[in-house]
C-alpha cells in the first residue's frame, strides 16, 4: 500500500501519522486550521515515538497498542471532518501528559496576560465577548474555540488562530482582518478565568461574581476531564463513539494540576449584556 508520514504538532505534543496516500490531502482542508489548537503539519519526520497508523476498513476503530503507539482503522470514505477529529482527540492525549490541555474557550490578551472566556455549552458568549473586547478596548485576540493551557505555569500557551463563522453574529458582525490572527509569539501569563453565560441577553439580574474555589476546580477538572474521555466524541454521522484514552496517571494528574491553578487563579462568573461587559472590563484592565 502507498503510505505518507506526516507529523502533526500541537502544544508541543508530536504525533507522526503513517497512512493511506489517499487521506494524505484531508490534513490541507480548512478544518484543520479551525480545529486543532496551534497546529503544524509537517511532512514526515519522527514524532518522540508518538505515532498514529492509520489502515482502510469496513468502519471506525481506535486502539491504544502502547503508550506511544495508536492504531486507527476508518472506511475509505472517511470525511475531512472525522479524520481531523480523531488526529485532535489523540493529540489531546499526548497534550496532555505534557501538563498541556485543551479547554473549550476564546481569549485576549489584557495588558500582557491572558483573559480566558469558558463553558462547556456551544453559544453562551465565549467567542462573542472575545471579539467584543477586542473590537471595542483593542485586546488582542489569540484564540477562539480552543485554547491550551499549561496549568503548572499559569499559562495560555496556544488556541485556536481562527474565529468560527458558524454563529451568525460572527458573520455578520466581524471584519476579514479578525477572521484569521497570529499565532501567539509566545506564551501569556494567565490573568483570569472567566465562565461566560448568556452573553448579550438583556437580563433583569446583572451577576459578575468570583467563584470559590472549589466551585471553580469542580467545573474545570470537568471541562478537562470531557476531552480526553471521550465523552462527546463521535465519527460517521454521529453514529460511532471512540473510546476513553484517559489513564490513572493522567486522571491524577489533572486533579492535582487543576487544584493548584485553581488557588492561584480567579474564575469571574458573567452573565451580563455588551454594554455592561465592556463596562466591566473598562475598568479591570
Amino acid at each position: 500500500m502507498n503510505l505518507y508520514k506526516q507529523t502533526v504538532i500541537s502544544g508541543g505534543a508530536a504525533l507522526m501519522i503513517v497512512a493511506p496516500k489517499k487521506l494524505e490531502k484531508l490534513l490541507s482542508h480548512p478544518f484543520f486550521d479551525t480545529y486543532i489548537p496551534a497546529a503544524n503539519a509537517l511532512i514526515g519526520g519522527a514524532a518522540h515515538g508518538c505515532r498514529l497508523t492509520v489502515t482502510f476498513g469496513k468502519r471506525t476503530v481506535l486502539q491504544q497498542k502502547s503508550s506511544e503507539l495508536f492504531s486507527l482503522l476508518v472506511k475509505t470514505s472517511i470525511t475531512p471532518e472525522d479524520y481531523i477529529s480523531i488526529i485532535e482527540y489523540v493529540l489531546e492525549y499526548f497534550r496532555q501528559i505534557l501538563g498541556i490541555y485543551c479547554i473549550h474557550s476564546a481569549s485576549v490578551i489584557n495588558r500582557g496576560k491572558a483573559e480566558v472566556f469558558w463553558g462547556a455549552a456551544t453559544g453562551m458568549g465565549k467567542s462573542r465577548t472575545a471579539t467584543l473586547l477586542s473590537k471595542k478596548l483593542g485586546m488582542e485576540m489569540i484564540s477562539d474555540e480552543k485554547t491550551l493551557l499549561n496549568l503548572a505555569r499559569k499559562e495560555v500557551v496556544g488556541g485556536v488562530q481562527a474565529v468560527s463563522l458558524h454563529h451568525h453574529y460572527h458573520a455578520k458582525q466581524l471584519d476579514k482582518k479578525m477572521l484569521k490572527f497570529a499565532k501567539a509569539a509566545r506564551a501569556y501569563p494567565i490573568k483570569r478565568l472567566h465562565y461566560v453565560h448568556n452573553l448579550g441577553h438583556h437580563a433583569d439580574e446583572v451577576e459578575v461574581f468570583p467563584w470559590t474555589n472549589k466551585v471553580f476546580e469542580w467545573h474545570l477538572y470537568e471541562e478537562l476531564s470531557r476531552k480526553i474521555r471521550g465523552v462527546s466524541r463521535r465519527v460517521d454521522e454521529f453514529t460511532t463513539p471512540l473510546p476513553s484514552l484517559d489513564t490513572e496517571q493522567l486522571a491524577l494528574a489533572r486533579s492535582s494540576a487543576v487544584g493548584r491553578f485553581c488557588r492561584l487563579i480567579e474564575c469571574v462568573y458573567i452573565r451580563a449584556d455588551e454594554e455592561r461587559v465592556l463596562k466591566y472590563f473598562s475598568g479591570n484592565v
